[in-house]
């Protein structure tokens, strides 16, 4: 994967070697040292890649504590200060067992994001009454599509 991920970063188009099953191991091994030197003198990249990564995996983290959440959603309508504060209580056991790491996965603002995001993807519909913005899943999900939804977001996380 590293090897995929280096070579679509600093493909040479002097280099023909396509790093599959038939190119002798010689020039596999000439080809791992040429990638790992790009990796080292790629013009900052892989530390951008670091820093992107490292920024992005708590939100990654939060939106997928968020998508695991709705569940809650299922069948029903809720005022959507609940809702925050049912995926908070979620996201807060999730860090207490340690099945993340991030304490923002359990941040308010971050979570009405996560919301907002949803509601643009079309999964959950929002609507005031009284006053009070109501949140719903959309007609098209039920807690087997929530798990695609979940997957989708999982993808991204770090392992």
């Amino acid at each position: 994967m590293a090897r995929n991920i280096a070579q679509s970063l600093y493909h040479s188009d002097t280099s023909d070697s396509s790093g599959d099953e038939t190119t002798p191991p010689q020039q596999r091994d000439a080809d791992d040292e040429q990638i790992a030197l790009n990796l080292k003198t790629g013009n900052g990249l892989l530390a951008k890649w670091t820093f992107l990564t490292l920024v992005l995996q708590p939100l990654i983290e939060t939106y997928c504590a968020a998508a695991a959440g709705l569940s809650c959603l299922s069948g029903t309508t809720m005022e959507e200060k609940s809702l925050i504060v049912k995926l908070q209580a979620s996201a807060l056991a999730k860090l207490e067992r340690g099945e993340t790491k991030y304490a923002e996965a359990a941040s308010v603002n971050t979570l009405l994001n996560c919301v907002r995001l949803f509601e643009k993807q079309q999964i959950v519909c929002a609507f005031y009454l009284d006053n009070k913005r109501m949140v719903e899943l959309h007609s098209d999900y039920d807690s087997g599509s929530l798990d695609v939804v979940l997957s989708r977001f999982s993808q991204f996380k770090s392992s």
